[in-house]
């Protein structure tokens, strides 16, 4: 700075200062304006005279007096001048906003000049304004006008100006970096871009990782490389979707295979914390315009930054915009490059932010087979874990692409070759998800054909028949089967879903009503939509568990929500192209008109004699030994409503305290799940 900045007496302001005063005779009659001459000096702890500091303005009057003559100031020295046209000229500063912004470099800069913004005092804005216009030569009509909000100075961020009285030095700051910037000596555009701009690095996935939404994909593909050819103004996209979905990672992808510079925008102007929303605002439309003549993508992170979030006891949350409606939509309509914007969640903007958007996606978490491929890319091509493995993880931990990645990084810690095995990877995505989700994947059941058994379900209909009939359905563009499924707990109706679903050869997307039911009015109705958009775009059964709110009689509701809800879900389930199956263990509160939307309506009951010894061969194969089948067939056909379910929780329990307990001991066990129901009527099993 001192080779830039030499400092020189108060009274001798010199021609090394990037611009100084213009004509110090103007300047003196300004401080004299502010301070009448005859105003007697005072000390500075004088009450009376508060923060004016109006002794320091006196001398500066008699200092300034004493100069005979204007000083007319030469151009700054090279090579600040000729930075000063080139950022100029990638920004489009007028000749008013260029003397201005060479002033206020200087008055950052200059030691001489800080002493004299010292002795102003604490002035309002009005009078920062009269001295820039004083100093610069300007007037203060022009200059207010270059300092503007929306002006290039302070719309771009390279200027901020500070609200309240303040001493002159303190009502402006100027953009980390620019003064460095403009004394470089080698500075030309590519560098100018570099130091204010932040290039997207290469994209980490492919497009088959984006899959489950290639339509939306490629439409966003077409539209931004219809706007790069034409440089169509006002392009703006929204990407919004769970963190982790690989919204950035798109915009990446998207950048590179239209062979675009990604520019990062909007991030943080100075290294001390975070930016706040205008400086968020001023960095991009700073990239904007320097970049508005490259083959260049904008990508702005985290769009619900810009707003402030309330959170109303009884009514939806709602989010308020930090920046004026106008505002927001003249920088959509005049962006000049078009601009991906992402955001973990659109709930609560108003629609007057939203539907300023050119084109929106939804990115959701992929399926399991596209996870699979993703998860055996991060763990390269001599991976420990198989593809069984592989499959495996991705099935029983529903983690985002961003986490998948973390986690192989994190096992690899623990692995002496640095290559992470299963267990290793099972552990940090079951603790991933713990902390993001609040569930735990060990109680996430998981269909295992081997322990399935079909001849052991008591249904009032054949179900082989019925998942023979659903194993061969293919969507046809219309409404696809339905499925309501009621009976006591522990029946086998989910467990019959994904048989189904199995057989089908697809996902099944699992959703219980703490996963939708929401505090907030309207929220609970979107969830509901979503599950259904997620199920139809992964070609998924979708299945409601113990659905018993959504379906239940309208007549009883209490609340208008209740209504509201119960036909939110009959609407989707009515329009739904894929397979939707409901369970519920109320049946009697079930509304009517919900029962006729359902194709198949099938009743679950506990087991006959004959299927619980079928149940007990497949859990406890070990426990059979000669000559006591027919004391457990026995014992079993004078249990009370035994279930499937009772044999698989005694198979938990057995296996998770790693004991063998023989034919009599396991019966005792299976009778205690029994007792424990709480059923309309008790009777023997087959009655």
């Amino acid at each position: 700075m001192h080779n830039l900045f030499v400092g020189t007496p108060l009274h001798r302001l010199e021609s090394e200062h990037m611009l100084a005063l213009d004509n110090l005779r103007e300047v003196r009659r300004w401080v004299d304006r502010l301070c009448p001459p005859g105003c007697r000096f005072r000390a500075k702890d004088d009450e009376d005279d508060g923060p004016s500091n109006a002794h320091l303005r006196c001398h500066l009057r008699q200092k300034l007096r004493r100069e005979p003559q204007p000083r007319l100031v030469r151009p700054p020295c090279p090579p600040v001048s000729g930075n000063l046209d080139l950022l100029s000229g990638a920004i489009g500063l007028d000749d008013d906003a260029r003397a201005v912004l060479q002033f206020l470099l200087c008055l950052d800069g200059s030691r001489d000049l800080r002493q004299l913004s010292e002795c102003m005092g604490d002035i309002t804005f009005s009078r920062f304004v009269g001295f820039v216009a004083v100093a610069a030569g300007l007037s203060e009509g022009r200059v207010a006008e270059a300092l503007a909000p929306q002006g290039r100075l302070v719309g771009t961020g390279l200027v901020d100006i500070q609200s309240g009285d303040r001493e002159l030095r303190s009502k402006f700051a100027l953009r980390d970096g620019l003064a460095d910037g403009l004394r470089d000596p080698v500075l030309d555009r590519e560098r100018l871009l570099r130091r204010f701009l932040r290039v997207a690095p290469a994209p980490t996935l492919g497009w088959d990782d984006f899959s489950h939404a290639e339509a939306d994909v490629r439409l966003v593909r077409e539209v931004v490389a219809g706007a790069l050819r034409t440089r169509a103004c006002g392009v703006n996209i929204l990407f919004r979707g769970p963190t982790g979905t690989g919204k950035s990672e798109l915009a990446r992808l998207l950048a590179a295979d239209l062979d675009a510079r990604l520019y990062v925008a909007g991030g943080a102007v100075s290294e001390h914390g975070s930016a706040d929303a205008n400086e968020r605002m001023g960095s991009l439309t700073l990239a904007a315009r320097m970049a508005r003549e490259d083959r260049a993508i904008l990508l702005f992170d985290e769009l619900e930054d810009l707003f402030h979030w309330e959170f109303p006891l009884f009514a939806e949350s709602r989010a308020m915009g930090r920046m004026s409606k106008d505002f927001f939509g003249i920088l959509l309509e005049r962006n000049p490059l078009p601009t991906i914007w992402t955001t973990n969640t659109t709930q609560g903007m108003d629609r007057a932010f939203l539907r300023r958007f050119s084109l929106s996606v939804e990115l959701r978490e992929p399926p399991p087979r596209q996870r699979a491929r993703i998860l055996a890319r991060h763990l390269g091509p001599q991976a420990v874990p198989t593809a069984a493995d592989i499959e495996d993880l991705v099935t029983r931990h529903e983690a985002s692409p961003a986490q998948l990645a973390s986690a192989v990084r994190t096992a690899a810690l623990v692995a002496a070759d640095g290559r992470p095995d299963r267990a290793a990877l099972a552990k940090v995505l079951t603790s991933s998800e713990r902390l993001v989700t609040g569930r735990d994947p060990a109680a996430r059941a998981v269909f295992d054909p081997s322990l399935f058994r079909l001849d052991a379900v008591h249904c009032d209909q054949d179900a082989a028949k019925v998942g023979d009939a659903l194993a061969g359905w293919r969507p046809n563009g219309r409404p696809g089967p339905s499925m309501c499924l009621y009976g006591p707990s522990g029946t086998g109706k989910s467990e019959f879903v994904r048989y189904v679903a199995w057989r089908m050869g697809r996902p099944v997307v699992y959703r219980r009503v703490s996963d939708i039911a929401s505090m907030w009015v309207g929220e609970t109705e979107a969830d509901l939509a979503r599950a259904f958009r997620e199920a139809e775009g992964e070609g998924a059964v979708l299945l409601f568990d113990e659905a018993d709110s959504f379906l239940r009689e309208r007549r009883l509701a209490k609340a208008g929500w209740e209504v509201t809800q119960v036909n939110e879900f009959l609407q989707q389930i009515e329009a739904f192209p894929g397979v939707v199956a409901c369970t519920t263990n109320l049946w009697r509160d079930i509304d009517e008109a919900s029962l006729r939307r359902f194709v198949l309506k099938l009743e679950f009951r506990f087991v006959r004699p004959d299927q619980a010894m079928t149940l007990f061969r497949a859990s406890f194969p070990d426990a059979l030994a000669p000559g006591v089948e027919r004391f457990v067939a026995e014992r079993l056909a004078r249990m009370t409503n035994p279930a499937a379910g009772d044999f698989a929780a005694v198979r938990r329990r057995t296996q998770a305290l790693g004991e063998s307990p023989n034919a009599a001991a396991l019966l005792d066990l299976l009778a205690a799940e029994t007792a424990v129901k709480r059923t309309g009527r008790q009777t023997a099993i087959g009655f």
